[in-house]
């Protein structure tokens, strides 16, 4: 019985041993995957683009020597103007990129960190823009940012702030969905709450539709065909009963 025992014991020792010592053995090519989130909820729309709404997130995901960034907008699409660039954001350092991975008619405007201004968010080092219809049909993008020792804290830097009403840490060109007028950027301070830093008041919401006279007449008419077919269909009950 002892020796029943101390095999049992035996067994239970090698087992935690191998274990802790698979614990302590890094795993071979392993590379940790961090995530940070940003939420676009800074309006600088002249009349507001998001009516006191945030304006979707932005997701970084860390690689090796790189990071992808996946850009989902609510509410609003990407705009393409001459005005400013669809999606501007900084980096630390400085450091000269590649990108890879975006949707048909992207580009990335420049390898190197530039002075890009970007309305209200202010000034901005790197930029990617859309080609052809302004109104582009496009709320979401996702793309691969490479340089050498590149980590998602790189992107944790504030546009440089002359007079407006920035900084941020990113910045996107967007129209309303429901009203194509209301256009301009948008963009992230770190924070969830909306937050509306443009020079108007107003909302931005679709306008009510006025019927036609036509319309109306055609409307009422079919009010009273209903009224005429009701009464008759009583007096047809009343009938057969007497």
């Amino acid at each position: 019985m002892a020796v029943r025992v101390r095999k049992f014991a035996f067994g239970i020792a090698a087992m935690v041993a191998a274990a802790v010592s698979f614990l302590l053995v890094p795993a071979a090519h392993a590379t940790p995957t961090f995530q940070t989130t940003y939420a676009l909820n800074v309006d600088f729309c002249s009349t507001p683009c998001l009516n006191g709404s945030n304006g979707g997130t932005i997701t970084l995901t860390q690689g090796t020597n790189a990071v992808t960034v996946a850009v989902s907008l609510s509410g609003v699409d990407f705009h393409n103007t001459t005005a400013f660039d669809a999606f501007v954001f900084n980096l630390s350092g400085s450091p000269t990129i590649s990108i890879s991975g975006l949707p048909s008619g992207w580009a990335l405007d420049s390898t190197t960190a530039g002075s890009i201004k970007e309305d209200g968010a202010q000034t901005f080092m790197y930029a990617i823009d859309a080609s052809g219809n302004k109104f582009t049909g496009i709320d979401s993008i996702t793309f691969t940012v490479d340089a050498t020792g590149l980590t998602t804290d790189d992107f944790h830097l504030l546009s440089t702030k002359n007079n407006g009403t920035g900084p941020v840490y990113f910045a996107a060109a967007a129209y309303n969905l429901t009203n194509t007028g209301c256009t301009g950027v948008i963009g992230a301070n770190g924070g969830t709450t909306p937050t509306y830093l443009g020079g108007g008041t107003g909302t931005c919401s679709s306008s009510t539709n006025v019927p036609e006279p036509n319309s109306l007449a055609i409307f009422g008419a079919g009010l009273v065909g209903l009224g005429l077919v009701s009464v008759l269909y009583r007096r047809k009950r009343a009938y057969r009963k007497n």
